[in-house]
């Protein structure tokens, strides 16, 4: 078991046994949000190397980070797809305001991204073998915005078939934020 952190503005790698943490990036730019491939090779995560925030692909059996991503907006990677073959992410490209984000997906070997025609969404989580998702909006910043209930609170959506059938998941009270499918 291992674990992937943020420090410094870079991506480190620990042990849970215990031991020293290794470095894992020295970017010049900042990284954040790691995230494993369901097989444990690979790590996805935000980069902003060369201006824009963008994905980027580690092989944590060695080799250099890959940008996998051109597009020149706010991005953010949320994860990987069950098999490990797309790392989805939440950006801002193409929209009309800079605080409209929109689910896409680029496969892990590279290649074009495809923006997810799923409307705003900032997060989201799939069933552990299983067909669902469950997907995050207005799930921005909620620290700042505690006891909100006002029109932009955080809502997830859940489509339990994986069929795009998306229906309003009404889980109690607070202001939600990233879905995590458990059981």
């Amino acid at each position: 078991q291992s674990l992937v952190f943020v420090c410094e503005d870079d991506l480190w790698w620990a042990d849970l046994e215990g031991g020293v943490a290794q470095r894992l990036t020295a970017a010049p730019g900042r990284c954040r949000t790691p995230h494993f491939s369901p097989c444990g090779r690979f790590l996805a995560y935000t980069g902003r190397d060369e201006g824009q925030s963008e994905v980027y692909l580690l092989d944590l059996n060695g080799g250099e980070p890959r940008r996998l991503t051109f597009l020149g907006a706010d991005t953010m990677v949320v994860g990987f797809s069950p098999d490990g073959e797309w790392i989805y992410y939440t950006s801002n490209e193409g929209q009309p305001f800079l605080r409209i984000h929109a689910l896409g997906r680029v496969a892990r070997g590279g290649g074009p991204h495809q923006r997810l025609p799923w409307g705003p969404a900032a997060s989201l989580a799939f069933q552990p073998d299983g067909p669902g998702r469950v997907l995050g909006r207005h799930t921005w910043d909620t620290a700042r915005w505690k006891r909100y209930r006002g029109g932009t609170v955080g809502q997830f959506w859940i489509d339990k078939q994986g069929k795009d059938d998306w229906q309003a998941l009404r889980p109690g009270g607070g202001n939600l934020t990233s879905p995590l499918w458990l059981g």
